[in-house]
């Protein structure tokens, strides 16, 4: 079982990563193993094709094995097709960029995006990029719906990954998520990407546990206060719309 949970804590750094991978030092670091033993690990995924390396073994990343367990989870729990047309009509309505964020232990991981007409789009990530937990408005939104000793305690585990966002502080990411359980929904400013806004709502399963967010971000201009409402509006309609169909899936 140990095993297990530090095969996942090295492949969930590994997801957190830009498309140059980690070196073998911050994978360590951003696990807390030591580093005979994240190498053994790391060599054990590559062998398997859970991840590569470069020729000098000199940086790690993700592994082509994933995609096909990714392809065999969406095809048993269809999130991302069951949230497409509300997503659509988010994009369509606001006239933004529309994300779906899905919870994955202490980080997220964007599943769908879908770009609005209005002629400047904010595609701050991608999708299959993951973040850590207080990372953006999705995360926001979800880290509300919890108690406070359950967020501090992700915050806390965070603390290191929280490092590559140089605006991000624990500090920072209290006081957004005091403000979202005050408003009903996440609403960030300049949180990742400088003059972009987002609105976030928490997508939650019939046991009120938040499995995700529904987001709509666009540049700061497109944040007007009489329009403020409306995007918050809107994206609950699209997250409490998943909701149902997700309640309705047999998976439930």
């Amino acid at each position: 079982m140990q095993s297990l949970d530090r095969f996942a804590k090295i492949l969930k750094a590994l997801a957190g990563a830009d498309k140059s991978g980690l070196r073998l030092s911050q994978v360590a670091r951003l696990t807390g193993l030591g580093l005979p033993t994240t190498l053994r690990l790391l060599e054990a995924l590559v062998k398997q094709g859970f991840a590569e390396a470069d020729r000098d073994q000199k940086s790690f990343s993700l592994g082509p094995e994933l995609v096909f367990l990714g392809m065999a989870a969406t095809r048993s729990f269809p999130v991302a097709q069951l949230a497409r047309d509300a997503l659509l009509n988010l994009a369509g309505m606001t006239g933004d960029t529309a994300y779906l964020t899905l919870r994955s232990a202490n980080h997220t991981i964007c599943l769908d995006r879908v770009l609005g007409s209005y002629p400047v789009q904010t595609m701050t990530i991608q999708v299959g990029d993951q973040r850590p937990l207080g990372v953006g408005a999705a995360s926001i939104a979800i880290l509300a719906t919890l108690t406070e000793a359950e967020a501090d305690e992700i915050l806390l585990q965070n603390q290191e990954a929280f490092k590559q966002f140089p605006d991000i502080t624990t500090e920072r990411i209290r006081n957004d998520v005091n403000k979202a359980r005050t408003l009903g929904y996440a609403h960030t400013q300049n949180h990742v990407v400088p003059d972009v806004w987002a609105v976030a709502h928490a997508i939650t399963d019939p046991f009120g546990k938040a499995i995700g967010a529904v987001t709509t971000a666009a540049i700061a201009s497109r944040f007007k206060d009489d329009r403020l409402l409306f995007l918050h509006e809107t994206a609950k309609i699209a997250a409490t719309e998943i909701e149902k169909r997700i309640t309705s899936h047999p998976h439930f």
